[in-house]
Parts: structure tokens; sequence; C-alpha cells
């Protein structure tokens, strides 16, 4: 598991006070401090690792403008005691994720839920796109990856796109009758080994599926999880897979959600990666992704971002997702729609410099593509749409 990794920056980095925290954090952290602000900025360029910067003191927002560019800062934390005195400011740095008032615990939790949802997010490809999105190009590719014209299936994958080990995992969900409990424990157990992957099974004896999904909700299993799929392990995954999906097959009627119905997610994308979208262009999310049907919870201060994505599943033909019940997450107010992977859609509208508050937001709104039949669930759909690409 990937160590978090933080920068702190305070003036008074060696008091009593921050000295109790510099010396045990290392222990669990990948932490630097420092108190100058000028060896923080050279810290951070000479580094190729993603940092969560932490910044309190006096000089908060002159590092914040030095450091706001920098591709190696994923999520800026202020730790302060004037809240109002910050905000008239860091509206400005949209890294800047949360202004803490209250505690350096509340610090090290809110760094730990931004490195670990960037990371896995960036691990989808090479431009550390936030929502693992595969576009396809609305243009005849030389590549084969999309030729509009040629059919009423345009989706034409290449062979590298192809995972023949999740199409297995696909089928074994669909085939089973009973989730392994011991197999799924040991895939969570090497994914994160902790206590509280042990008690959650142990509290979940009558209901495995109520425990994988929590545990599933958890970020460093999230992130971990994810970063298998983009990594193409789906070997050391298969049996957590195959259970997140046996609980659609098996309780279909009361997870999925059965009309038309907006969800939203936040993302943090580059200038760039925002432009990668474009009306009517097609794409697809290659993981699973989670999605709230409370828009408020896209712009709040945990799940937002400079980007939400209002997403429409289809009405008749809704691509298969977790509709998650309330006490099943770890954000109980969440209202968790979990999409499975390669959800496909078009980009359908975009609306650019919305506000809230002091922030300035992109909305994308993309649209299920009905009749994509990728993740359908009749396992003979699926196995001839895919052999059909080879």
């Amino acid at each position: 598991m990937e160590t978090v990794k933080i920068v702190w920056h305070d003036p008074d980095i060696h008091n009593s006070e921050n000295s109790f925290y510099t010396e045990i954090l290392p222990f669990t952290y990948d932490l630097k401090a420092f108190s100058e602000a000028e060896e923080t900025i050279r810290f951070l360029q000479s580094e190729n690792n993603p940092w969560i910067l932490v910044t309190s003191g006096r000089k908060g927002e002159e590092l914040v403008s030095h450091v706001c560019d920098n591709p190696n800062v994923i999520g800026i934390i202020i730790f302060c005691k004037n809240k109002k005195k910050h905000q008239e400011w860091t509206h400005m740095y949209p890294k800047v994720e949360k202004i803490e008032t209250q505690g350096f615990e509340n610090v090290l939790d809110h760094a730990s839920k931004i490195f670990s949802t960037r990371v896995m997010k960036s691990a989808f490809d090479l431009s550390e796109n936030s929502t693992g999105i595969k576009i396809l190009n609305n243009a005849v590719d030389p590549s084969g990856t999309l030729n509009q014209s040629s059919s009423p299936d345009y989706y034409h994958h290449m062979q590298s796109e192809l995972e023949m080990s999740f199409l297995m995992v696909i089928r074994l969900a669909l085939k089973i009758k009973k989730v392994d409990r011991d197999k799924v424990l040991a895939e969570f157990l090497s994914l994160n080994p902790s206590n509280e992957v042990k008690n959650a099974f142990k509290a979940g004896k009558k209901d495995l599926i109520k425990s994988i999904v929590y545990l599933y909700s958890t970020n460093m299993v999230f992130f971990m999880l994810n970063q298998c799929y983009a990594r193409n392990e789906y070997h050391k995954v298969m049996n957590v897979t195959a259970a997140l999906m046996f609980a659609l097959k098996a309780r279909a009627a009361s997870f999925m959600l059965n009309e038309e119905t907006a969800l939203y997610r936040g993302a943090n994308l580059t200038e760039v990666q925002i432009n990668d979208y474009e009306i009517g262009k097609s794409g697809f999310w290659s993981a699973f992704t989670s999605t709230s049907k409370n828009e408020a919870v896209s712009r709040n201060d945990d799940f937002g971002g400079n980007v939400q994505f209002e997403i429409y599943l289809s009405g008749i033909r809704p691509h298969p997702h977790i509709v998650i019940p309330a006490g099943w997450s770890m954000v109980t107010s969440e209202n968790e729609v979990l999409l499975l992977p390669y959800f496909p859609f078009k980009v359908e509208a975009i609306h650019k410099d919305l506000t809230d508050n002091y922030n300035t937001y992109t909305k994308i709104v993309v649209r299920q593509d009905e009749n994509h039949p990728s993740l359908a669930l009749d396992s003979e759909v699926l196995l001839n749409y895919w052999l059909e690409k080879i």
C-alpha cells in the first residue's frame, strides 16, 4: 500500500506541539516538515512523486502561490485558526482542498482522503485523469478505436484494451451461487491488512455483502482495488469484484435505480483534461465510479473539485450499478450509487465558469449510451460482444 505523502510547512514547526506530530507521524506517513517556505518550494520542485501540502502560519498564501502549478502537489490543506480570513484568497487556487481549524488529526484525515482519491484516479492514465476516462474520438481512428459509420455498435476496441480477465470476472459473478467468504477476506486483507477489515467481516457474519460494500467505501480499499483494475491485475481482486457484482445480481430489485436518474460526481481536472471532454464525444470510465444522488455532495469539501459531472443512466437499460443503502457506507449522508466498470457515455453538455460560494467550476453532463452491451447482465450477450472485438 502506498504511504500517504505529506509536506508540512509551518514557521513554528519545531515548537513542542508540532514536534509531537513530526516525531510520531513518520511511522505511518511519509512526512517532510519545513519551517521555511523556500525550503518547502525547493523540495517540491525536486520531487517526482505526488504530495499533499499542509501549510500553517503567516506565509500560507505566498507559499501556495508558488507551488499551485507544481504537478507534484495534488492537494493543499490550510491549517489555521481563522477560516474566514483564508477564504478571502484560497478560492483562487483550485488545489486548496480544505481549510481546517479544529485539529491536526482532522488534517491527517483529509490528507489521507485526498491522497488516496487523487492517486487512485491518476492511476488510470498517464495524464492523471481523475475519472479514469478513456475517450473514443468521433472520427475514424487509425488505431480502430472508433468508427461511427461502420455499424450501430460503433465501438471497436483494440485488443490491448480488451480485458479478457475482466470478462472472466464478470462471468464468474454471473454464475456464482454463494460468495466464498475466506477468499474475499483474503483479497481484502491483501489490499488493506488492517483490523478494520477483520472487524467488518466479524460484524457482517449475517450479511457478508453489506461488509463488502462497506469496506469498498473506505478510502484506502477503494484506492487499492481500483489501482488493481488500472494495472490489469484482476486476478488479485477477482473474488471481491465477483462479490460486488453478486450483490447487484442477487438483489437487483432493491439495489438498482428504476428510472432515469441524475447522479453527481466531483473531480479535480487540469484544463487540458477538461478540454478532452467535448460535446458529442464518446468514452467510458474503466473502473468502479462512486457517484451520489445528492448534487450538494459533489460540491462539498470532501467530494467536490473544479469539475462536477452530472451523469444520467438509461431509464430502460441502466448500466449495472449498486445503490448503497443508508448505513452501508462510511459516509452515511453520501447517497452513493456505485457504477460498475466500463460505464459508456456520450458528452451531452458542458457549462463553464459556474460558481458556488468562492469556487468556480465546470459542469460536464454525460448520458449513458443505452445500446452499448459492453457490460450486459446477460452473459451470452456479454461474451459475444467481446469475442467480436478480438
